[in-house]
């Protein structure tokens, strides 16, 4: 087995220079010539299928060096290798600008090539571009304006920071400590309330400090995001992202009405977490603290491979078997090393495999993110293999239900296997803090984002007092009266680096994904006819056909609401299981 990527399934040092070469040629070759594209069928499909290599390469250009810098962030060979590919994505972004309106400007001479059978594979992919026609933003100063003004706003937001910050000599039992970014979370876990709500208020403090200039930086990027959707004629900016979704303009608040009706089961969770952790108050300090502790139990990487394909084998022998090829090729750079990105993720590209950075540490969590990124990589590898490189690029909105899947998969076998009642209840507590999160906590931040652009679209009146009362009331409503709702929790919202450096709207699809995995899951476990058949189809789709398309393979219509429903049935049971388990306890 190999526990380190194989990055020459992916390229080398003296080959990505020629590549990088050879595009860098492509590209301004493509560029001078760009005008002649349309001037017959046969020119056309030849420059059609350069256009979509140069798309390719560049993943190469760009991924090689990427990927030995996330395995050592210091290492300054690639760190200028990177860069010039950076600098060389920015000419293939003007050639897409480009290549976009010559097709949209074409429609007609477009639409007559495409009838020819020699286009076929190509339909999906053009039809996307011409589907832009009505939303296109002819105003390239325009354009330049807001792309300027966008990272403005992110530079306002990291400068305000320095890219993070750092409290010093705060007391906690006599000692001084500093605390920073880094260090909150794992401070937050500390077991004493009173040192809790010392790091809460300290760290929060900053923000409270900062919140006017935090308000008006996120009120600028909405209004800033919103005139660039008025101008490419969408009614709303949320109309904006569904549309580029091909989906349904109400599924969102759809998704928020939904999730209204179920409050009650968070409020239920928040009242058996304070009596659990013997709270005579609790308050968003309290949050972090566990039901349970994490089981001493250790699991070397043979084991942990040996459960997560036990857990997974209701996906079928080819499932397993591509696991098998992964540590046997080098797809998954397991352990922790010294100037190693420290998260985990997987490389969805389409050139080379679809690496999984991990940083195993014998623990169960280390298991479980095991299989979670394996889902990822699986997903890719059935895309890549399934389909053209223009058919292949997996919507965001789908990426997290494989993963998703394969968590739940993983729930479902350890509860079965679990060794020890301590395990039994670490799982049922991990499932039911990540179905609440994604359920209740990423829908209440994507309702505050909602209310807070409705205000102006409207033009109502908003400032720094407006947006913290609307979290307010928000988190009042989400969490019920199991919570005292101290002064400073009005700053929450500020805390989500989200709203300052990501694209707006974009939480509610952890929501979504969360409730389609569950649909599928249980209907894998209850063994359900063709099931699993339907789910490796969907898995190959890529994207030859739109999200709704691709949801229908499994019988999943996000129009109708009953999804949700039944995810929340879960995250109640799961909330009743271990109820009963903890009162037994006592």
């Amino acid at each position: 087995m190999r526990y380190e990527w194989n990055l020459d399934l992916l390229s080398n040092n003296n080959k990505w220079e020629i590549e990088y070469t050879n595009l860098k040629k492509q590209v301004n070759y493509y560029l001078t010539n760009i005008d002649k594209i349309l001037e017959n069928k046969e020119i056309f499909l030849k420059s059609l299928k350069e256009y979509i290599e140069i798309n390719k390469m560049i993943e190469i250009v760009y991924c090689y060096p990427r990927r030995n810098l996330d395995l050592d962030i210091t290492n300054e060979k690639y760190q200028q290798m990177f860069n010039k590919a950076l600098e060389l994505y920015q000419d293939i972004l003007k050639l897409i600008n480009l290549f976009e309106k010559i097709i949209i400007n074409n429609i007609d001479i477009v639409n007559d090539y495409l009838n020819c059978d020699e286009f076929s594979e190509y339909k999906r992919y053009i039809n996307l571009i011409i589907r832009k026609k009505d939303h296109m933003l002819e105003d390239d100063e325009f354009k330049a304006k807001y792309v300027k003004k966008v990272e403005e706003i992110k530079s306002k937001y990291q400068t305000l920071f320095n890219n993070g910050f750092e409290i010093k000599n705060i007391q906690i039992e006599g000692k001084k400590v500093d605390i920073n970014r880094k260090n909150y979370n794992e401070l937050m876990l500390d077991k004493n309330q009173s040192n809790r709500k010392i790091v809460f208020d300290a760290y929060t403090k900053e923000y409270e400090n900062c919140n006017e200039v935090l308000a008006s930086i996120f009120i600028e990027k909405i209004k800033t995001d919103l005139e660039l959707a008025i101008k490419e004629n969408y009614p709303t900016l949320l109309s904006k992202k569904l549309y580029e979704l091909e989906l349904n303009d109400k599924i969102v608040e759809n998704l928020i009405e939904q999730v209204n009706k179920y409050l009650y089961v968070m409020h239920k969770y928040l009242k058996l977490k304070k009596e659990v952790l013997g709270l005579e108050t609790m308050h968003f300090y309290d949050a972090t603290q566990s039901l349970c502790s994490i089981p001493q139990v250790k699991y070397d990487i043979l084991e942990g491979i040996d459960i997560v394909k036990n857990s997974l084998s209701p996906l079928g022998k080819n499932y397993i078997e591509i696991i098998d090829k992964m540590f046997k090729e080098g797809w998954i750079d397991i352990y922790p090393k010294d100037n190693k990105r420290s998260n985990s993720y997987t490389c969805m590209s389409y050139v080379g495999v679809p690496y999984i950075l991990m940083n195993y540490t014998n623990d169960l969590n280390s298991v479980r993110t095991l299989a979670h990124e394996i889902g990822h990589s699986i997903n890719a590898y059935y895309a890549k293999i399934n389909n053209q490189f223009q058919n292949f690029e997996i919507s965001y909105f789908l990426t997290e239900i494989a993963s998703k899947v394969n968590e739940m998969l993983f729930n479902h076998y350890m509860i079965n296997n679990c060794k020890t009642e301590e395990e039994k209840i670490y799982i049922l507590n991990n499932i039911i803090s990540s179905l609440g999160n994604s359920l209740f906590g990423q829908v209440m931040l994507t309702e505050f984002e909602h209310q807070i652009n409705q205000k102006i679209q409207l033009q109502e009146e908003l400032n720094s007092n407006i947006v913290n009362n609307i979290y307010l009331e928000l988190s009042k409503k989400y969490n019920g009266d199991s919570i005292v709702y101290d002064e400073n929790t009005k700053y929450g919202w500020s805390k989500t680096q989200h709203f300052f450096i990501q694209d707006s709207y974009y939480l509610y699809q952890y929501s979504i994904g969360a409730a389609i995995s569950y649909n599928i899951s249980k209907r894998i476990i209850d063994d359900e006819p063709q099931i699993v058949d339907k789910y490796i189809k969907f898995l190959s789709i890529g994207n030859s056909l739109s999200i709704k398309e691709s949801l229908a393979y499994l019988d999943i219509d996000l129009e109708k609401d009953d999804y949700i429903g039944q995810v929340i049935s879960l995250l109640d049971d799961s909330i009743n299981q271990l109820s009963k388990i903890k009162r037994i306890k006592k």
